[in-house]
C-alpha cells in the first residue's frame, strides 16, 4: 500500500498558505475575483457579470469564471498575438506543460503525433476534449517500439475554428472519466460568427528553410431560427533537414569534449555504422577495396580513409582503404514537413424556444513528410559471407547517400474526422443536452524500404555454396560494382514502398442534465447529471514485409539476425487490434454554504469492458470562499483513474532489435562487474556464440490482466483582484499516481532469469526480486524464465518477451503563479501578463516494494522542467497593436555535469505587430525567436547538438480581409 502525499507540504507550499492568509486584510476592492488567466476583459474590470456558462472542470453552468480548481484560458486571438502558428505551439508554451515528449528529431522518429505532457505525468494521462467530447487517440506510429504510447494528438485541431482553449491542470476523472489524471484540455470551437474573414500568411526562417504558407477562411450567417459557422484552412510547411543547419550536418559538429580519445586520434567522429562502402575481413579487420578508389563520387561528406585499428591508446598501421561518411545526418529530417487541410462546419436550428438541434462536422487531411535516412546493406543486421575471390569470411557495408537516392521521404497521410449530432433544450428550470459523436483517425504511412533479396542479389550475386569451416554462404563479389555509386534507376530496382495502415474509432452517446434543484439556505443548489455510453476500437496493420520471418536471407556471423523482407528505416513493428465498450454515470452538486462560500461535490462511476477490475468510482470535492468581493480562496480534492491502453491489452506483438547483456552467460563465465566486466571482457566482439553482449530480439505484447491506474490530486490557492486593472493568483497542486502501468523490460527479465537460476547478479551480489525486495518465489521465476528464448549458438538468447504490468508510481507537486495588469494611457493601452510554474517535487518508484525517488532531486535533475515562465507585454492604440512575448525554460544539467555544470536557461522571445488599414483590412507581422538563439549542450554526442527548436528566427507576414 502506498503512502499518500496529501499532508506532505514543502516549505514553498506552506509559504503559499501563509500568503493566502496575509491577503485577507489587504483585500478591499469591489471587483469580483476573475483571475489573471482569463482574457483581457477581466483585467479591464469590465466583465463583472456573466451569463451562466459551463467552464471546463464542471458541468454546472455558473456566472463566475473561476471555480474551486484553477482553469487557464487561452483565446484564438491570443494565440495569434503571441506569435504562434498553431494551437499546439501555443499550448506547449503554457507553464502547466512541464513534461517532456519525444521531438520530431528523435532517433527513428517518424511521427507527427504532437502529444503534450501535462504536469509531467505522461502524454496519455491528460484528456483532450473537443467541445466537451473526447478526441480520438492518435493511431500509433511505426518506429522503435520504445516510442509507442497511447495519447491524443494536438496537431489536428482546426485552428481557424478555435474560439478558445481551457486547461484544467488537476485530476478531473469525477467529471470526465478515464485519462484525466493530470487534467483536461478542452478546445472550444466557434459557435457564432457573423460575416466572412480571409487570412493569408507566408513566412520562412532567416537561416533558410521551413517555408510557411497558411490560408484560412472563416464565415458565418444566421436567421431567425438558424445559425451557421464554417471555417476551412490550408497550411503548408517545408521539412527541415539536418543538412540545412551547420550545427547538425556532421558528427564533427559536436563540441570537442564529446569526442572520445579514439575520435581525437582519427581526427573525426564518423560512425562506422554509416560507412558508405567497405569490405572487411572478419579475422584480421583488413579493409578490401578496388585500386584507385574515389569516394568523392558519392557526394559531399564522403572521404577516403585508411583503416587503423585502435588498441585503446593509439592507432595501428594502415590496413586498407574504405569510404566513410561525414554527413550521414544530412538526409535526416529534424522537423517534419506538412500539408494540412481542415474543414469545420457547425449549424443549429431552433425548433421551438425550448428545443434546438445542432450538428458539427470537422475534417482534417494532413500529409507529413520526414526521413530517418537509414538505407544500407549491412546496417542492422550486418551482412557476412565467405568471398571466393578474397578467400576469407568478410563483412560488408554499403550505405546509400542522398546524391544516389534523393530525399527518400516517408509520407504519413493522416485523415481525421469528427461528427456530432445533438439536441439541447430546457425543461422547466433545467437545461439538457443529448448528443451522439463519431470520430475516426486514420494513418497511412508510405515509406521507402530496401528489399533484402533484391539488394543482396545486386551486390553479392548468386550464392555459390556454403563454406564448411565457417558455415557462411559463399559469394564472389565484384569489388568495382560494390564500390560504385548507384543512380535512382538502380535504387528503384532494389527498393520499394511499404505501407502501414492504422486506425482508431470512437462512438459516444452523452446526455447531460443541469440546473438548480431548489433554493438552499444560502442560495440555489446547482445540480448536473451525466450518462455516457461509448465504444472505442483500434487497428494497427503494419506492412507484412516488416515482420520478422525467421532465418531470413543470411544468418550472419552473429547467428542472431533480425531479418525482414524490408530493411531500414524499420526497427520494429506494431501489430494489434481490439475494441472496448464503456459506460458511465455521474453527478455533481454546487452548494452555497453561506453568502461567501460554495462547495462543489461530484462523483462518477465508469465501467470498461476490457479491464479485469471492470468498474471504477471517482470523487471530487471543492471549496470556494470569497471573504471579500475581490478575493477568492479555493481548494479541491479529486480521485482519478486511467484505464489500460487498448494497445497494452490487445497488442499481438511488436518486435525490435536491441543489444543487451546475457546475464546468465556472464555469471556462468565469472565475468562479473566491475572486473573483468560483462561487457568490457568482450572488446568489440558481439558474436552471440561467445560474447556476453550481442543483439537480441525484443518482443512486446499486451496483457489482458491489467488493472486501472489510480490517482489522487489536490489543489489550494487564491485569486485576488488587487485593483480594477490588476489581478493575481497562486495555486499549489499535488498529483499522485499508483498502480501505474510500466513495461517489464528486457533488462529485468534477463536479470531475473540469471538470478533465479544462479541466485546472483552480474555484480556478484545476491539476486532479489526488484518488485518485492525479497528472494524471488517459484511463480515469479517460472514466469521470467519462460520469457527468455535461447535458440542461438551456444545457448545464446534469441528473443526476450516483455510487456506491460501494473507496478509503478509517480508523484508531482508544484506551484502556479499568474498575474495580469492593464495600464491605460494617452500613448495607448498596455497589458502585462506573467505566468510561472515551479515543480517542487517529482518522484518515481518502479514498484510497490521500491522506495520513492528523491522528489527534489527529480524535479531539478529529471526529465521534467522544474520551472517554466511565460511573460508578455501587449500594446494597442487606435489601429495599431503589438506584443512582445517570451518563454523561459530553466537551467538543465549538461550531459557532462562534472565538467559543464548547468546549461544556461533558454529564453525565446516572439514579437508581433498589427495595423488595421481599414475597417475590413489589416496586416500582421510576426517574428518568432527574435534573437535567433539556438541553445546547445557541449557534451551532446549524438546528432541533436541543440536544445529546443533548431529553426532559428522565423519571420511571417499576414494579410486579413473581412467582408459581409
Amino acid at each position: 500500500m502506498s503512502t499518500s502525499t496529501r499532508l506532505q507540504y514543502s516549505p514553498l507550499a506552506a509559504a503559499l498558505f501563509l500568503a493566502m492568509a496575509a491577503a485577507l486584510p489587504a483585500a478591499a476592492q469591489d471587483a469580483p475575483a476573475q483571475g489573471p488567466n482569463q482574457n483581457e476583459e477581466s483585467a479591464k474590470g469590465e466583465a463583472k457579470t456573466l451569463d451562466t456558462v459551463a467552464v471546463t472542470g464542471s458541468r454546472i453552468k455558473r456566472a463566475q469564471v473561476e471555480g474551486p480548481a484553477p482553469v487557464t484560458v487561452i483565446t484564438a486571438d491570443q494565440i495569434k498575438k503571441e506569435g504562434f502558428a498553431t494551437a499546439y505551439d501555443a499550448l506547449a508554451s503554457l507553464t502547466e506543460f512541464t513534461g517532456q515528449v519525444q521531438g520530431q528529431e528523435g532517433w527513428g522518429s517518424a511521427s507527427n503525433s504532437h502529444p503534450l505532457n501535462l504536469r509531467g505525468m505522461g502524454p496519455g494521462r491528460s484528456l483532450l476534449l473537443i467541445d466537451g467530447h473526447r478526441a480520438p487517440d492518435y493511431p500509433g506510429q511505426t518506429g522503435p517500439i520504445w516510442d509507442v504510447k497511447s495519447f491524443q494528438s494536438y496537431n489536428n485541431i482546426p485552428a481557424a475554428a478555435i474560439e478558445r482553449i481551457e486547461i484544467l491542470a488537476s485530476g478531473a476523472s469525477a467529471i470526465y472519466g478515464s485519462d484525466a489524471v493530470a487534467g483536461v484540455v478542452n478546445v472550444v470551437l466557434k459557435k457564432n460568427f457573423e460575416g466572412n474573414e480571409i487570412r493569408l500568411k507566408g513566412g520562412a526562417s532567416t537561416r533558410g528553410g521551413r517555408s510557411l504558407f497558411d490560408f484560412s477562411y472563416t464565415g458565418g450567417a444566421s436567421g431567425d431560427k438558424w445559425n451557421l459557422v464554417y471555417a476551412l484552412q490550408f497550411v503548408k510547411r517545408d521539412p527541415l533537414f539536418a543538412g540545412e543547419r551547420d550545427f547538425t550536418n556532421s558528427p564533427n559538429d559536436a563540441n570537442i569534449q564529446a569526442w572520445s580519445a579514439e575520435q581525437l586520434a582519427r581526427g573525426n567522429r564518423y560512425n562506422t555504422s554509416y560507412d558508405i562502402a567497405r569490405i572487411s575481413r572478419t579475422d584480421t579487420g583488413q579493409r578490401i577495396s578496388p585500386a584507385g578508389l574515389d569516394c568523392s563520387v558519392y557526394g559531399t561528406g564522403s572521404t577516403l580513409e585508411d583503416y587503423r585499428q585502435w588498441n585503446g591508446s593509439t592507432l595501428g598501421p594502415a590496413m586498407g582503404k574504405y569510404c566513410s561518411q561525414g554527413d550521414f545526418f544530412n538526409n535526416w529530417t529534424i522537423l517534419n514537413g506538412e500539408n494540412n487541410k481542415s474543414l469545420y462546419v457547425r449549424g443549429s436550428y431552433d425548433f421551438t424556444d425550448k428545443l434546438q438541434g445542432y450538428a458539427t462536422v470537422s475534417a482534417n487531411a494532413n500529409t507529413i513528410t520526414n526521413s530517418v535516412g537509414d538505407f544500407a546493406l549491412g546496417y542492422w543486421p550486418g551482412v557476412t559471407w565467405y568471398d571466393a575471390g578474397i578467400g576469407a569470411v568478410v563483412e560488408g557495408k554499403r550505405f546509400f547517400t542522398r546524391r544516389e537516392i534523393g530525399d527518400a521521404l516517408t509520407r504519413n497521410k493522416e485523415r481525421a474526422y469528427d461528427v456530432t449530432l445533438g439536441l439541447q433544450g430546457t425543461l422547466g428550470r433545467f437545461d439538457w443536452d443529448a448528443a451522439y459523436n463519431h470520430s475516426e483517425f486514420k494513418l497511412d504511412k508510405y515509406y521507402p524500404a530496401v528489399v533484402h533479396a533484391r539488394m543482396n542479389e545486386y551486390y553479392l550475386g548468386p550464392q555459390l555454396g556454403v563454406d564448411a569451416a565457417s558455415g557462411q554462404p559463399i559469394h564472389r563479389v565484384d569489388l568495382n560494382k560494390f564500390f560504385a555509386p548507384i543512380n535512382q534507376d538502380i535504387w528503384k530496382q532494389i527498393s520499394t514502398t511499404g505501407h502501414d495502415h492504422n486506425l482508431t474509432k470512437a462512438d459516444q452517446f452523452q446526455f447531460t442534465f443541469s440546473g438548480d434543484l431548489f433554493e438552499g439556505w444560502a442560495g440555489p443548489i446547482g445540480f448536473a447529471a451525466t450518462a455516457e455510453a461509448a465504444k472505442q476500437s483500434f487497428r494497427l496493420t503494419p506492412d507484412p514485409n516488416t515482420y520478422v520471418v525467421g532465418s531470413g536471407v543470411f544468418s550472419g556471423a552473429t547467428g542472431n539476425v533480425w531479418n525482414t523482407p524490408y530493411k531500414a528505416p524499420h526497427y520494429g513493428y506494431l501489430l494489434g487490434d481490439g475494441s472496448r465498450n464503456r459506460w458511465a454515470v455521474g453527478t455533481e452538486f454546487r452548494v452555497p454554504l453561506w453568502s461567501q462560500a460554495t462547495a462543489t461535490l461530484a462523483a462518477r462511476y465508469d465501467d470498461y469492458s476490457q479491464t479485469v477490475s471492470k468498474a471504477k468510482t471517482t470523487y471530487m470535492a471543492g471549496l470556494e470562499w470569497r471573504p471579500t468581493d475581490n478575493l477568492l480562496l479555493r481548494g479541491s480534492y479529486a480521485t482519478s483513474f486511467r484505464a489500460p491502453e487498448m494497445y497494452q491489452v490487445y497488442s499481438k506483438g511488436s518486435e525490435g532489435l536491441a543489444q543487451r547483456v546475457d546475464a546468465l552467460r556472464c555469471i556462468q563465465n565469472g565475468d562479473f562487474n566491475p572486473e573483468p566486466g560483462c561487457i568490457a571482457v568482450n572488446g568489440d566482439n558481439e558474436d552471440p556464440a561467445v560474447s556476453n553482449w550481442y543483439d537480441i530480439m525484443i518482443k512486446s505484447q499486451g496483457s489482458p490482466l491489467l488493472e486501472y491506474e489510480e490517482g489522487e490530486s489536490f489543489t489550494y490557492g487564491f485569486v485576488w483582484d488587487v485593483m480594477d486593472n490588476w489581478s493575481l493568483s497562486a495555486d499549489y497542486w499535488n498529483i499522485e499516481l499508483k498502480n501505474a502501468i510500466s513495461t517489464v523490460g528486457e533488462d529485468e527479465v534477463i536479470a531475473a532469469e540469471a538470478g533465479c537460476i544462479t541466485g546472483k547478479t552480474v555484480d556478484n551480489t545476491t539476486y532479489l526480486n526488484p518488485n518485492t525486495g525479497s528472494a524471488p518465489d517459484g511463480d515469479y521465476c517460472a514466469s521470467m524464465i519462460a520469457r527468455v528464448h535461447r535458440n542461438g549458438p551456444n545457448n545464446a538468447i534469441t528473443m526476450v518477451e516483455v510487456g506491460p504490468f501494473n507496478k509503478a508510481g509517480m508523484r508531482r507537486e508544484g506551484i502556479d503563479v499568474s498575474t495580469r495588469y492593464r495600464w491605460e494611457t494617452d500613448l495607448g493601452n498596455f497589458t502585462f501578463a506573467f505566468n510561472y510554474t515551479n515543480l517542487l517535487k517529482a518522484s518515481e518508484r518502479a514498484s510497490e516494494a521500491s522506495a520513492w525517488s528523491d522528489g527534489k532531486d527529480g524535479a531539478h535533475h529529471g526529465s521534467d522542467l522544474h520551472t517554466k515562465t511565460r511573460a508578455s507585454i501587449a500594446w494597442d492604440k487606435d489601429k495599431w497593436n503589438a506584443m512582445l512575448f517570451a518563454t523561459r525554460l530553466p537551467q538543465r544539467r549538461s550531459g557532462n555535469f562534472d565538467r559543464n555544470g548547468y546549461l544556461p536557461a533558454q529564453v525565446v522571445a516572439n514579437l508581433t505587430a498589427g495595423y488595421q488599414i481599414t475597417d475590413n483590412m489589416g496586416v500582421n507581422f510576426a517574428v518568432s525567436n527574435l534573437t535567433d538563439k539556438v541553445y546547445n549542450d557541449p557534451a551532446a554526442g549524438d546528432y541533436v547538438y541543440y536544445r529546443g527548436n533548431p529553426t532559428g528566427r522565423e519571420v511571417s507576414l499576414e494579410y486579413v480581409y473581412k467582408f459581409d
